[in-house]
C-alpha cells in the first residue's frame, strides 16, 4: 500500500486486514516501518480547509467599505491633480498631497488590520500544538504514548473509558466496550462494540466491530488495529467539508461592530451635512458651484468621515484577546477561544476539584492498615487498577492509579509476572456511583476478583462484623480527618464462576458482595505552596470557590480548613444528600455551601444548574470523561492537562500545569482584558467628533476652515492608530482583583465611559472650537491657525491617553510607564506631529507652516485641558461613588479612590 484506499474494513476479516495491512497485531509495526508508512500516507491530522497566505490576509484588508471609499477619494483627488499639473499649475508635491496622505491612510490602517489577523492566526498554531491528544500504542513488542498524529495505519492501539478514539480502526480485543458516536451518527446512546465479522454493508452506526476517529470510549477496554487516519477517516470525511465554514463571531465581537456601526452612521449623515452646507455657504447657491468647492468638500468630507469612524475597534478587540490569551498562555493556562478570554472576566463562582488542582495531584501510597496480609493487599492495588506500564518503565494513568501501581512495584511486585501467574478475564471500570474498580483472574484457588475503592463501601459489603466495621471506621475517620486520602481494598473467591458472564458488566457487578477486606491504603497529597494566595485573591476579587471532592468528608473538611474554606454544618454538603435534592432546594442554600464531598460528576450538573437559578456565572474544572457534560455545560469549562482527551475538548481553558493558581490567573487577565476593550472604545470613540465640530462651525459662520483634509487624515493616523494598538497591552489595573465580577452582559461603555465621551468629548471640543474662533478674531493668518489646530487634534490624543489607561485611579497615582508599547507610540506621535510641523517637505504636503512657541504652547495645552477635563470627571464620580456602587454595595471590596 503507497497510499489509503477506500476500503470496507468493516466487512473485511480479521486475518485479511492483518495481511492487507502488513502487520504483527502482536508486536506492531517497527519503527522503520512506521517512519516508511508517515512518509507514504501522512500525518494524522484532519483537514484544515486552504491555508490562508499572508498575501491572502494582507489583500483581504481591503475589503471594508471604510477602505473602499479612501481610495475612491484617492482617486478622485489624483485625477484633479493630473488636471491641474497638466493645467500648468506649479507645485507639483503639493497638488498631490492629498493622493498621497489618502493613499498612506489607506496603507496604515490596512498593515494594522494584517499585522492583528497575522499575529492572531500565529497564536493559534502556537496553541493547538500545546494540546496534543496522545495515543497508546504497541510498537516493536512494547507499549508506547505517542502523539496521536503520528499513528499510521497498521499501528495497534489501547483503548479504554475516557479516551478520544485518535482514528478509524478495526476491534482485535473487547472487554465491555461502549462508544459515544453522537460525533458521526447523532445518537447519543453509546453503542457496544465487539470482535466480530459483518457479512453485509451496514450503516456507520451499526459497525460494532469498528471505532471511529473522534468518538469517545465511555466505558470498557480493548485493542484496535487502525486502518485509517487523517482525511481518509469517517471524520476526516465531514472535515472536507466542513473546513472552509467560518467561526461565528463572538457576543463582544458583534456588540462592538453594532456600536462602530452606528456611529458610522451618524458619521456619514455629518459628512453628507458638510459637503452641503459647505457647498451652499461658498457659492451661495447650488447653482454657482466651482470644480474646486466641489473637490474641496468632497475630499473634506471623506476625510471628517474617516477620522470619526472607529474602524480599528473591532481589530482593536481581537488584539486585546489575543494579548490576553497570550498572557494565560505564559502561565500555563490555554484558552482555547477567544469568547473564553472574554467570559473569564465575568466569572463569578469556581467550582473546583481537590485533587490535583488544590493539592499537588503527586500521589503517593503512604502506608497500608488494617491488613495482615500485605501481599494480597499489594495485589488488588496493582490489579484493580487503570493504569498502564510503558515502554521504559513509565507509569501512565491517574493519578490514584498510579501511585497505586507504584507502591506495589516499589514494595517487589512485578505486574507482568504477577498476571502470568493470575491472568486477568475481565475488569470493572472505575464507576463513580459504586465508587470502585474489581479486577477479575484465574488463580490456584479458583476465580478471584480484587476491589480498590471508597472504605466505607467496601466495609459495607464486607464480611467484617459489625463491631469490627465500626472499629475500622472509626480508624478511617480519624485518618480522613488529618486530611489523608484513602483507598479500600479487597477481594473474593467467586463460589461459582461457570454462572458468571464476565463480557457482561452487570452479571460482574453481582459478583462484588461478601468480600474479604484486606486493608486501607493511605495515600498523600500534600497542598499545592501557592494555593492559599491564590484563593484569596479570588474571594478577595468576589469570587465564590466551591471545593468538590470524591473524598470523604472528613478529608474534604481537613484539607478545606487549611486552605480558608467556611467549616460549619451548613459550608459541606454530601453527594448522598445531593441527591434527594431538587435544582431549586440546592439553589436557596447553595449560598452556604463551600465544600461538597464525596461528590460525583452527575452532582457537578446539578450544582451549574442551582448556581444557573441564582444567575452566577460559572466555572467548573473537571478531568475524567464523565466530568464533560459539566463542563460543556459551564460558562466556562476547565480541563486539566492531566486530564481525558474528551475532558479537554469540551472545555474552554486548559489547565497545563492543572492548579487553581493558573484559574484565577485567567480570570484576572479576562478582566484586564474586557477593561482594556472598554478603554480602546473611549479613547477611540471620545474624539470621534472633534473634526465635525470643527468644520461645521466654520462652515455656518463663513470662516476658513479650521483644518483641511489632508491635515485630518494625517492626524486620525498619529492618535488613533498606535496609541489605540498599544491600550490592548496595558497590564491592568492594580485594583483589577479588588472588584466584583462584571455582569454577565456588562455594556462595553458604562457610565463613566459614557460621561467622559459625551460631556468631556462635548466641553474638550468646545474649547478648541473656541481656540479657533480666537484665532480667527485676532486675526492670525489662516494657514498659521489651520496649523495650530491640525497640531492640537494630532496632539490632545497622545496626552490624555495617560488619563484613559486609568479609569479607576487618577493618574496622579499612577505609573505612566510600564506599558512599553504606549510610550512608543506616544514617542513615535510625537514625532511625527513635530515633523509635519517643521520639516519642509512636510509642510508643503500638508499646507502647514513651522509654529512659534506660543503656538506649539496652545496646540499642546488643548491636550492638557482634555486630560484635566477626564480626571475631573474620574474624581467627581468617585467622590460621587459611582465605583462603590459599581462593586455592588460589598463592604469587603474596596474601590480604589484616590
Amino acid at each position: 500500500m503507497d497510499k489509503q484506499e477506500s476500503v470496507l474494513w468493516h466487512l473485511k476479516t480479521l486475518d485479511e486486514i492483518k495481511e492487507k495491512l502488513s502487520v504483527d497485531t502482536e508486536r506492531g509495526l517497527s519503527t522503520k516501518e512506521v517512519a516508511e508508512r508517515q512518509v507514504s500516507f501522512g500525518l494524522n491530522e484532519l483537514p484544515r480547509g486552504k491555508e490562508k497566505h499572508w498575501w491572502q490576509m494582507f489583500f483581504s484588508q481591503f475589503i471594508n467599505p471604510l477602505i473602499f471609499i479612501l481610495l475612491i477619494a484617492a482617486g478622485l483627488t489624483l485625477w484633479i491633480a493630473v488636471h491641474e499639473s497638466k493645467a500648468g499649475h506649479s507645485g507639483s508635491l503639493e497638488l498631490y498631497a492629498d493622493t498621497l496622505v489618502i493613499t498612506l491612510a489607506v496603507l496604515i490602517n490596512v498593515l494594522i488590520g494584517f499585522w492583528q489577523e497575522f499575529r492572531s492566526n500565529n497564536l493559534f498554531e502556537k496553541l493547538e500544538k500545546l494540546v496534543n491528544i496522545k495515543a497508546q500504542v504497541k510498537r516493536g513488542g512494547g507499549l508506547k504514548e505517542v502523539d496521536s498524529k503520528e499513528l499510521v495505519p497498521g499501528d495497534i492501539i489501547l483503548l479504554h473509558a475516557g479516551v478520544k478514539v485518535p482514528a478509524d480502526a478495526r476491534i482485535i480485543e473487547a472487554k465491555n466496550i461502549e462508544t459515544n458516536e453522537a460525533l458521526l451518527t447523532g445518537e447519543f446512546m453509546p453503542v457496544k462494540k465487539e470482535v466480530a465479522d459483518l457479512d453485509e454493508k451496514t450503516d456507520l452506526a451499526e459497525r460494532v466491530n469498528m471505532v471511529h476517529a473522534g468518538t469517545v470510549i465511555e466505558k470498557g477496554d480493548g485493542v484496535a488495529l487502525v486502518v485509517a487516519t487523517g482525511e481518509h477517516t469517517e471524520l476526516g470525511e465531514i472535515a472536507k467539508l466542513t473546513a472552509s465554514v467560518e467561526e461565528e463571531k463572538t457576543p463582544l465581537q458583534k456588540r462592538l461592530e453594532g456600536l462602530s456601526k452606528k456611529i458610522s452612521w451618524i458619521v456619514v449623515f455629518f459628512a453628507a451635512v458638510i459637503v452641503a452646507v459647505g457647498l451652499f455657504e461658498r457659492a451661495g447657491s447650488f447653482s454657482e458651484l466651482a470644480r474646486e468647492d466641489v473637490t474641496e468638500m468632497f475630499t473634506l468630507a471623506v476625510a471628517v468621515a474617516v477620522a470619526a469612524i472607529p474602524e480599528g475597534l473591532p481589530a482593536a478587540m481581537s488584539v486585546v484577546l489575543a494579548v490576553a490569551s497570550q498572557r494565560i498562555l505564559s502561565k500555563k493556562g490555554l484558552v482555547k477561544t477567544l469568547l473564553g478570554a472574554e467570559i473569564l472576566g465575568s466569572t463569578s463562582v469556581i467550582c473546583t476539584d481537590k485533587t490535583g488542582t488544590l493539592t499537588e495531584g503527586k500521589m503517593k501510597v503512604e502506608d497500608l492498615k488494617h491488613t495482615d496480609k500485605a501481599h494480597n493487599a499489594g495485589f488488588a492495588l496493582a490489579f484493580a487498577n487503570e493504569a498502564m506500564i510503558m515502554e521504559g518503565g513509565e507509569i501512565s494513568g491517574e493519578s490514584t492509579d498510579k501511585a497505586k501501581l507504584q507502591y506495589f512495584i516499589d514494595n517487589g511486585g512485578d505486574l507482568e509476572k504477577a498476571l502470568d501467574e493470575m491472568p486477568r478475564i475481565a475488569t470493572l471500570p472505575f464507576d463513580s456511583d459504586s465508587k470502585y474498580i474489581a479486577s477479575f483472574h484465574n488463580s490456584e484457588g479458583g476465580t478471584k476478583v480484587f476491589v480498590t475503592g471508597a472504605p466505607e463501601e467496601l466495609l459495607e459489603i464486607s464480611t467484617k462484623s459489625d463491631a469490627e466495621k465500626k472499629k475500622i471506621q472509626g480508624e478511617i475517620d480519624e485518618l480522613a480527618s488529618s486530611g489523608y486520602r484513602l483507598i479500600g481494598l479487597a477481594e473474593r473467591v467467586l463460589e461459582d464462576s461457570a454462572k458468571t458472564d464476565f463480557e457482561d458488566s452487570e452479571s460482574l457487578r453481582k459478583e462484588i458482595k461478601n468480600l474479604v477486606y484486606t486493608g486501607t491504603a493511605i495515600i498523600g497529597d500534600p497542598i499545592r505552596s501557592d494555593v492559599s494566595e491564590s484563593l484569596q485573591t479570588a474571594r478577595e476579587a468576589g469570587i465564590r470557590i466551591i471545593m468538590i471532592t470524591g473524598d470523604h468528608k472528613l478529608t474534604a473538611l481537613s484539607i478545606g480548613d487549611k486552605l480558608g474554606f467556611r467549616n460549619t454544618e451548613k459550608s459541606i454538603l454530601e453527594g448522598s444528600e445531593l441527591d434527594k435534592m431538587s435544582a431549586e432546594e440546592l439553589a436557596n442554600i447553595i449560598g452556604d455551601v463551600d465544600i461538597i464531598s464525596r461528590a460525583s460528576p452527575k452532582h457537578k450538573m446539578q450544582i451549574i444548574e442551582a448556581l444557573r437559578l441564582k444567575e452566577e456565572v460559572v466555572a467548573m474544572t473537571g478531568d475524567g470523561v464523565n466530568d464533560a457534560p459539566a463542563l460543556k455545560n459551564a460558562d466556562i469549562g476547565v480541563a486539566l492537562g492531566t486530564g481525558m482527551d474528551v475532558t479537554k475538548e469540551a472545555s474552554d481553558l486548559v489547565l497545563m500545569n492543572d492548579s487553581f493558581t493558573t484559574i484565577s490567573e485567567a480570570i484576572r487577565q479576562g478582566r484586564i482584558a474586557f477593561d482594556n476593550i472598554r478603554k480602546v472604545s473611549i479613547f477611540v470613540i471620545s474624539n470621534a467628533f472633534t473634526e465635525i465640530m470643527l468644520v461645521l462651525t466654520a462652515l455656518i459662520l463663513r470662516l476658513p476652515l479650521p483644518i483641511t483634509a489632508v491635515q485630518i487624515l494625517w492626524a486620525n493616523l498619529v492618535e488613533d492608530g498606535l496609541p489605540a494598538i498599544a491600550l490592548a497591552f496595558e497590564p491592568g489595573e492594580e485594583d483589577i482583583m479588588k472588584r466584583k465580577p462584571f455582569k454577565r452582559k456588562e455594556p462595553i461603555l458604562d457610565r463613566l465611559g459614557m460621561y467622559i465621551i459625551g460631556i468631556v468629548g462635548i466641553f474638550s471640543n468646545l474649547i478648541l472650537v473656541g481656540l479657533f474662533l480666537w484665532l480667527v478674531w485676532a486675526g492670525y493668518p489662516t494657514q498659521y491657525i489651520q496649523t495650530v489646530i491640525f497640531a492640537a487634534v494630532a496632539t490632545d490624543t497622545l496626552i490624555y491617553v495617560f488619563s484613559v489607561k486609568r479609569l479607576h485611579k487618577s493618574i496622579f497615582h499612577s505609573s505612566i510607564t510600564n506599558n512599553k508599547y504606549l510610550i512608543m507610540g506616544i514617542v513615535v506621535g510625537m514625532l511625527l506631529m513635530f515633523s509635519s510641523v517643521y520639516v519642509p517637505a512636510l509642510n508643503t504636503l500638508l499646507s502647514t507652516v513651522p509654529l512659534d512657541m506660543f503656538g506649539i504652547s496652545l496646540a499642546l495645552g488643548s491636550g492638557i485641558v482634555r486630560l484635566l477635563f477626564i480626571e475631573l470627571t474620574k474624581w467627581v464620580m468617585r467622590r460621587g461613588g459611582l465605583f462603590h456602587r459599581a462593586t455592588g454595595g460589598n463592604p469587603e471590596i474596596k474601590p480604589a479612590i484616590n
